[in-house]
């Protein structure tokens, strides 16, 4: 698709048709004429009976602070997002949403991140007592040789059975193991014992395929592929997995493995391949539990095919990137009808995103943070996270921060469910665009609950193209910039055939329009606050509340417009029913034109051509009632993928 713009034409002229009972010109008169409006006392949820007898809403009128926002049938602010922080995390220093308590810098060596803790954590204890307790087998490069102790691990293995304990003491081990029994390898910490492939190695350095294995602290390095589980399982803890090729650690054929306070780093990709960290598939399953993925040369986990799994908790994804071609670099890549669920975790400064659900797949994400999502240097996005080809993503206690594309991408027919959610500050692409919350299209569903879209850039959210849907509700988007440094800022675009649902939330102090149909977009709101739209920056125009162009279906109840720098309720060319709700405070009421607009006492339903005002609206304050002239229409938006 081609890049957004909102070019300069030659404005249309059309004329606006009014009706007497709502009158154009200046002033504004009240409530528009009779009417009885419901509710407990007389006026409907949200709003309030007024001393000169009219009803208003019912509605904090100040700024609220980081993490709450105003919402109709409140005087107070209402927490808004990810509020209760896990254990590791913190509050934000935004004040919006939590933040895992980590190191400043990244760790090196036989060191790992480990959340809630601001220093690196050793792989293991070197000072421990060894050979631990249970050992009966002893292997050290210059030790004694006898029927128990050995100078290769190789060797070790050899003359073990089942449930031996092999102690390994200090040394380099340039060796490839096979594990065939239930064994455990015990080295003194990974940061003593290492397995060398030397970098031409062309063989993993350990394959496994014993029921229940355990290998603990050492380091694998320089090997074709760190480890090899192609049946069976084995346990890695307190493992340094680095600088191997192709693969860190590849489980396969309905294997498993766990990852226990380990670290997978700086898996390269030789000329044609990737430098994958962790690849489970064909069944496989991996539980990766306070443990780190990181400067992986071709993405930090795939799972994927035959209903492949993984479960991660208490771990950190950072900094991996794309291969040689340019493919791949996400944090954790789930595809072809895989699952995965990932707890208290983080994600940082990957490359393209940080959570991808492909094919079929089913993604339940909690207490996760997103943050820093890298584009590639050709021009893509760096998306928190991306759902795609039928994928039903989960999100609850969700951040995504500062990501260079949109913090959640639906389309093609994924669905993905976020509440307790926050999005804040997207820096969107090279072009500064598509720096949107949340971007759904290709029949892609969204649904929003109890989430805050703070700082966005082109629209908080987006969504495009018949069969989309979207659901919103008891969220909050606000301050969204522009993108191409003029242009857009809008709260919500509904567009191209998607249907919305917007229902008691706040759409507060963003640019052009705080919610802009446009090409066959269809909105039903209800308990929306609509507030503060300022003026979009090209050519300082628009600022409207709400603003239809050529949409379907605009249905707006027991909601407020209110302080808008433009046009309260803009419509042009779309049909639209307005109840029980309250318009304030704007340049200008409300503007219909290539429709008729039209008062009615109890009107339930929209009518084709024309837009439909209930007698219980209230308009109140606004420095015109009702617009009279042309209103200038601005380019329709075009779209871009990310």
């Amino acid at each position: 698709m081609e890049p957004h713009r909102t070019a300069r034409r030659s404005q249309r002229v059309v004329a606006l048709l009014c009706v007497l009972t709502l009158a154009c010109g200046d002033g504004d008169g009240g409530q528009p004429s009779g009417g009885t409006p419901g509710g407990g006392d007389g006026c409907s949820e949200g709003f309030g009976r007024a001393g000169d007898g009219t009803c208003e809403p019912l509605v904090f009128a100040g700024d609220c602070p980081a993490g709450a926002r105003p919402a109709l049938g409140h005087a107070d602010c209402q927490p808004v997002g990810w509020q209760e922080c896990p254990d590791g995390f913190e509050r934000d220093p935004s004040g919006w949403g939590c933040a895992p308590i980590l190191p400043s810098a990244a760790c090196t060596g036989a060191t790992r991140e480990a959340i809630g803790q601001t220093a690196c954590v050793p792989l293991g204890d070197c000072a421990a007592v060894f050979p631990p307790a249970g050992a009966n087998l002893f292997v050290s490069p210059s030790g004694p040789l006898d029927a128990t102790h050995f100078r290769r691990i190789g060797d070790a293995l050899g003359a073990s059975k089942a449930g031996d304990v092999i102690a390994v003491d200090e040394g380099v081990y340039p060796e490839a193991l096979e594990l065939k029994r239930n064994v455990t390898i015990a080295g003194r910490c990974a940061e003593r014992v290492r397995l060398d492939g030397g970098s031409t190695a062309t063989t993993p350095a350990i394959v496994s395929d014993a029921s229940s294995a355990i290998v603990r602290g050492v380091s694998i390095s320089g090997w074709s592929t760190g480890a090899s589980v192609e049946r069976g399982s084995i346990t890695f803890e307190d493992v340094l997995f680095e600088h191997d090729s192709d693969v860190g650690l590849a489980v396969y054929d309905g294997a498993s493995a766990k990852l226990v306070r380990s670290v997978v780093r700086d898996t390269y990709a030789r000329a044609g391949s990737s430098g994958i960290g962790i690849q489970a598939i064909f069944g496989a399953r991996v539980e990766i539990v306070e443990s780190v993925i990181a400067k992986n040369e071709g993405g930090g986990v795939l799972v994927g095919e035959k209903g492949s799994n993984v479960v991660v908790d208490g771990s950190v994804f950072r900094d991996n990137e794309s291969d040689r071609q340019g493919r791949f670099g996400l944090g954790l890549n789930v595809t072809a009808s895989a699952t995965a669920k990932v707890t208290r975790s983080a994600f940082l400064e990957n490359r393209r995103a940080g959570l991808r659900a492909g094919p079929k797949t089913e993604v339940e994400i909690e207490d996760v943070v997103v943050r820093g999502t890298r584009g590639e240097e050709s021009g893509s996005v760096g998306m928190g996270f991306f759902a795609l080809d039928g994928a039903t993503v989960s999100a609850k206690r969700f951040g995504v921060v500062a990501s260079a594309g949109p913090a959640i991408t639906v389309l093609l027919g994924a669905t993905a469910k976020v509440e307790q959610a926050t999005l804040r500050s997207i820096t969107g692409d090279a072009d500064g665009d598509l720096g949107n919350g949340a971007y759904v299209f290709e029949k892609g569903k969204l649904e929003l609950d109890d989430t805050a879209i703070v700082e966005a850039g082109r629209s908080g959210i987006d969504a495009f193209d018949e069969g989309t849907t979207l659901a919103v509700s008891r969220s909050l988007v606000t301050g969204t910039r522009p993108s191409y440094g003029t242009k857009m800022g809008v709260g919500v675009s509904i567009a191209k055939g998607a249907v919305a649902a917007i229902t008691d939330s706040s759409v507060v102090a963003n640019r052009h329009s705080g919610i802009y149909l446009w090409q066959g977009g269809a909105i039903d709101l209800s308990g929306v606050l609509v507030r503060a739209t300022t003026r979009e920056i090209f050519e300082d125009r628009l600022g409207h509340g709400l603003f239809a162009q050529d949409a379907v279906h605009v249905t707006v109840e027991r909601s407020a417009i209110d302080g808008n720098a433009g046009v309260g309720i803009a419509i042009a060319g779309s049909p639209a029913l307005v109840r029980t709700s309250f318009v304030r405070s704007n340049s200008i009421g409300i503007h219909v034109q290539d429709a008729a607009l039209r008062e009615e006492a109890d009107a339930t339903e929209i009518t084709p051509g024309e837009v439909i005002v209930t007698t219980d609206t209230t308009f109140a304050g606004n420095a015109t009632k009702v617009g009279s002239g042309v209103l200038a229409l601005p380019d329709p938006p075009t779209t871009k993928e990310p």
